[in-house]
């Protein structure tokens, strides 16, 4: 499971994001804070594996917060999410240690991908599943996605998709957000009750 701290002001914006990283089962969100100052302790107490933290809050640049987060949680990766996309703004926030920078907007539908390409490339989380020739790729048709959202709706959590689909874990999210996008879901929840409209 991949712990999650969120640093964003805005109270509606952090719960989408919470949504949106905990949709899949891979990651879990620890932590809620809403200015740098309170993002301190809880970096320091939870040692998030990942910090998504939006670039300017009430009381400062994340870019400033960065060394402090890295000096007390050290396996931490930072993952930016800003509407200011200047080259002056990212170079900051890779300068001070961010792994990763996603713009605000429909980029969001792409943050458990960002989160798991850091991890992929820290090669701590990734697990790879060689397919045997007979499985149907995941997708691969309309009994299939079906499968899927009812393994989904079990409770069945990403790591049981993937070797009952035979395929990689990054493959199931990567697809299960791309149905939740598809249907225009937040949670796993939603997704699951579309298990008869998908069947039928």
């Amino acid at each position: 499971m991949i712990d999650v701290v969120i640093v964003e002001d805005q109270p509606d914006l952090a719960a989408a994001l919470r949504e949106t990283i905990e949709f899949d089962g891979s990651a879990a969100v620890v932590g809620v804070c809403h200015t740098l100052g309170e993002s301190m302790d809880v970096i320091a107490t939870r040692q998030p594996t990942v910090i998504v933290s939006d670039f300017r809050l009430p009381d400062g640049d994340s870019a400033d917060a960065m060394p402090a987060w890295l000096a007390s949680s050290p396996r931490s990766k930072i993952l930016v999410i800003s509407a200011w996309t200047d080259q002056r703004s990212i170079a900051r926030a890779r300068q001070a240690g961010a792994s990763a920078y996603l713009e605000k907007g429909p980029q969001l539908d792409a943050l458990p991908e960002a989160i798991a390409e850091l991890m992929d490339a820290e090669g701590r989380h990734a697990r790879h599943v060689t397919r045997p020739r007979s499985a149907a790729p995941i997708g691969g048709g309309i009994g299939s996605t079906a499968e899927l959202l009812g393994e989904l709706a079990s409770g069945a959590t990403t790591t049981e998709i993937a070797e009952r689909f035979s395929t990689t874990e990054r493959e199931v999210r990567r697809y299960l957000n791309s149905l939740r996008r598809i249907h225009g879901v937040r949670t796993r929840a939603e997704l699951a009750m579309h298990v008869p409209k998908v069947g039928s």
